[in-house]
């Protein structure tokens, strides 16, 4: 026996050290195996015990999912959960709920369905998930098209909106410039002026200019006439 900063200490031999610990370890197990074990067995007995007799497929496999979760399915209950994935799976392949059915059909096979059983519904349900798979992949496709009309739709507003304000700077810079939108997109801008020159067409092809303010609009082509002999066409450099 000696006192170590002020610790009662006692020197063992290394093999009975060794069993002491070997049996402390052993105890720790025991009491966390009866400790936590059997009141998480317990809580999902419970929760299975408590559902009603007349619970439908789904609710029944939903508390045996949840059981699953928290813990250990207990063996008692394996084949009526096994009953209730079936019947949940073929429910749901009534209503066209291939998803779910699949789900379910991999949780009925992993505690033993019936093979036979299960292969044809897995059938019934894959042609279902490959129709679900079709439907949303033409929805998607369908929404992509209803937002490049509507964004085809609000550029064309933009452009004409754009060309209504061109025409009036024009006339606070004090030149009566005609603006007018053409094409079937509005996609061409016409500009007429009676004293359109290469001036004009230079300086709008400018860093900064109206060319590129109106091609990042969407404007394909700027018309510039002067109603006689000066007809210039501008285009986005590509």
């Amino acid at each position: 026996m000696a006192f170590v900063d002020g610790v009662v200490s006692k020197k063992w031999g290394g093999g009975s050290m060794k069993a002491l610990l070997g049996v402390g370890f052993s105890l720790v197990a025991v009491l966390f195996v009866v400790g936590c074990g059997p009141s998480d067995y317990q809580k999902s007995v419970k929760i299975l015990a408590d559902m009603p007799a007349n619970a439908s497929p789904e609710q029944v496999a939903h508390q045996c999912s949840w059981v699953k979760k928290i813990g250990v399915l207990p063996a008692e209950y394996s084949s009526r959960c096994a009953q209730a994935y079936l019947a949940a799976a073929q429910d749901q392949i009534k209503s066209g709920n291939g998803s779910f059915a699949v789900e379910n059909l991999k949780a009925a096979v992993a505690l033993g369905a019936d093979s036979k059983v299960i292969g044809r519904l897995q059938e019934q349900a894959q042609i279902l998930v490959r129709v679900e798979s079709a439907k949303a992949k033409a929805a998607q496709e369908a929404a992509e098209k209803a937002n490049q009309a509507k964004a085809k739709k609000d550029s064309i507003v933009a452009r004409k909106a754009y060309a209504e304000l061109l025409r009036n700077k024009f006339l606070d810079d004090g030149a009566d410039i005609k603006v007018d939108v053409r094409g079937s997109n509005a996609e061409s801008l016409i500009l007429t002026y009676a004293l359109f020159n290469d001036v004009w067409s230079h300086r709008m092809l400018k860093p900064g200019g109206l060319a590129g303010e109106a091609f990042g609009l969407g404007f394909k082509k700027i018309e510039l006439s002067d109603g006689y002999n000066y007809n210039v066409e501008l285009t986005p450099v590509k």
